[in-house]
């Protein structure tokens, strides 16, 4: 949700981080985390008070593997990839998590 002065408010159930808007860039980021080990999570969060914008992008760092990790021998096993599921929808950003990932949205 957003309040009345355009910040974000963090839901009470929701693993979640959300970023401040850059008057530099005029971007807004939102930084999610589902913890869920086996349990994939959609997101949802009303950006019509943001006005006119567009997903610049959505990547999420995740591995099906939970246990994966970089090495020396792997060092690009696990890296942030784009997640296709982000979307705009009548005001609202949706997002589906994987499990035990990472995600950070950039809206223009």
């Amino acid at each position: 949700m957003i309040d009345d002065h355009g910040d974000f408010v963090l839901g009470r159930d929701a693993d979640y981080f959300v970023g401040e808007l850059s008057e530099v860039c005029l971007a807004q980021s939102v930084f999610l985390v589902n913890r869920s080990m086996e349990e994939s999570a959609e997101f949802i969060v009303d950006v019509a008070r943001l006005g006119a914008v567009s997903i610049h992008r959505a990547d999420s760092l995740f591995d099906t593997d939970i246990h994966a990790t970089n090495t020396i021998s792997d060092p690009e096993r696990v890296t942030p990839t784009p997640n296709e599921t982000a979307r705009l929808v009548d005001g609202e950003l949706r997002i589906i998590l994987p499990p035990v990932s990472w995600t950070a949205v950039t809206l223009r």
